[in-house]
């Protein structure tokens, strides 16, 4: 009878490699425990056998399509200059931090602020109106303190009317005409650098 160390047996393959003696063969790629070696042979050979055909090329090429088409809509679609009813009001370049700019818009006065992270604009009251650095809001001489929201947080009468604001060309463009005051919240803040 034939042994492992006798080499080939009648099927031609190994007697050491061949499942019946207990010895299971590693499958030829891969990494073990994904598939059953059958399985995964049978997996192989129909990856192999269906060459993909031309309905893939075909498919890839529409979804490069749209993912540009959705891509140039995307980007047109992205704010671009100022509308007419926005006016220039400032260069970016004329605004440092934490200056108040008293300028002109539509025949309305504004303040226009760069603090806090960004940009703001208000309607501009009859006061004069000061940037407050340690207390983070804006001070009135006649002794109102408003929030960088526009809403009065001391004194007394309204808030500050809030226009839009926008950047264009490093000009400074507000809408007047869309101005929204926020209700008052009603705490009674001190001013701290007009006192």
């Amino acid at each position: 009878m034939p042994s492992a160390e006798d080499g080939p047996d009648a099927t031609g393959g190994d007697r050491a490699d061949t499942p019946g003696d207990g010895q299971r063969t590693a499958p030829e790629f891969g990494p073990p425990g994904y598939l059953p070696d059958r399985a995964a042979r049978r997996a192989r050979k129909i990856i192999l056998r269906e060459p993909l055909g031309l309905q893939w090329a075909i498919a890839a090429i529409v979804t490069g399509l749209v993912v540009v088409v959705a891509g140039a809509a995307f980007l047109l679609g992205l704010p671009g200059g100022p509308t007419p009813d926005e006016e220039p009001v400032a260069g970016l370049a004329e605004l440092e931090r934490g200056q108040v700019l008293r300028t002109d818009a539509a025949d309305d006065e504004v303040l226009v602020l760069r603090a806090g992270g960004g940009l703001h604009a208000f309607a501009a009251p009859t006061t004069r109106v000061v940037w407050c650095e340690p207390s983070g809001r804006l001070e009135g001489e006649d002794g109102r303190v408003w929030g960088l929201d526009g809403a009065r947080e001391g004194g007394s009468g309204s808030s500050l009317a809030v226009l839009p604001v926008r950047v264009h060309d490093e000009r400074v463009h507000v809408a007047p005409e869309a101005a929204t005051a926020p209700e008052p919240t009603g705490e009674q803040r001190a001013p701290v650098c007009l006192d």
